[in-house]
């Protein structure tokens, strides 16, 4: 199913995210905000959005704008290149980041 898909959307899910890094595939992740430990993963470039406006101004953006998806892409290469290339293991990651923000 992800390695179908152009556009990966939902809420929190590291092996959604790990797939579709893996496959290259863009993510839109919900509800960031309410998760402490996507705060770093957003700076990484994923793409993170918590309101209605925001996903309706990615969406239009990518039917109007040729170049958007693979300008998002390439802002999610630093977290591909963090979690697939070095091989680090995501749980990990959410463990390490919620231990720092508590």
């Amino acid at each position: 199913m992800i390695y179908d898909s152009d556009i990966i959307v939902g809420t929190i899910s590291t092996s959604i995210i790990y797939q579709s890094l893996y496959f290259k595939k863009l993510i839109i992740q919900f509800g960031y905000r309410r998760m402490p430990w996507l705060k770093n993963v957003k700076q990484m470039g994923l793409t993170c959005v918590d309101k209605e406006k925001e996903i309706i101004k990615i969406l239009t953006n990518l039917k109007n704008d040729k170049n958007f998806y693979k300008r998002l892409l390439l802002k999610q290469k630093k977290l591909s290149k963090y979690l697939i290339e070095k091989k680090k293991n995501p749980i990990k990651m959410i463990l390490n980041e919620l231990e720092t923000n508590s």
